[in-house]
């Protein structure tokens, strides 16, 4: 009889212990986080000023692959293989990338992925026929060597040899890219946020 007293005092006890919230009737886990707390969390969205670590491929309208960050893009593409392969920093506001390249970043987020097209004009310009130069031989002592489709570093910089001839040659210094939609597929791995302005 002792016992069955015992028994039901101590039920009692438990149901007023888990009426009041003292104890539950679920273990709770110490190291999951608060839903609420994740919830809350800000995306990390790329502003001017962020530093992005970003994967790209780069190709022109045909879908010809002309540059990517990927080896395997690279090496599926039929490119000239360079000794390492990793993906681009980018200061965005720095403007040490084309403009729409730049842009494009803008708004994104850590983990997306997304195709973008770039016109000459936010990327390296329409083409120029004031950049195209007859320029004696004699001012190039290696001018014998010299061939068309050529690319010679001068004192105003990179041109490519588009003609040579007995006397001449004909210098184009307009960026290889100069005139063409440029393509990119981008994937950002990492934003790092800038810090607050004082």
């Amino acid at each position: 009889m002792k016992a069955r007293i015992k028994l039901l005092i101590g039920l009692m006890l438990f149901a007023v212990l888990l009426a009041s919230g003292c104890i539950t009737s679920q273990p709770q886990d110490q190291n999951k986080p608060d839903l609420k707390e994740v919830s809350e969390m800000p995306e990390k969205i790329i502003e001017l000023k962020d530093e992005v670590i970003v994967d790209y491929v780069g190709f022109f309208e045909d879908n010809e692959v002309f540059d990517t960050s990927l080896k395997e893009e690279a090496v599926k593409s039929g490119l000239p293989l360079r000794n390492t392969y990793e993906p681009l920093t980018v200061k965005v506001g720095l403007h040490k990338v084309i403009q729409g390249f730049e842009e494009a970043l803008l708004g994104m987020k850590e983990g997306e992925e997304k195709t973008v097209s770039i016109p000459p004009e936010k990327a390296y310009g329409e083409r120029r026929e004031d950049l195209i130069q007859v320029i004696e031989k004699t001012r190039f002592p290696e001018a014998n060597s010299l061939t068309e489709g050529q690319l010679i570093q001068t004192s105003v910089g990179q041109a490519k040899i588009i003609k040579v001839n007995e006397k001449t040659i004909t210098l184009d210094f307009n960026h290889p890219l100069a005139g063409k939609t440029l393509n990119f597929k981008l994937i950002v791995k990492k934003i790092t946020k800038a810090p607050p302005s004082m």
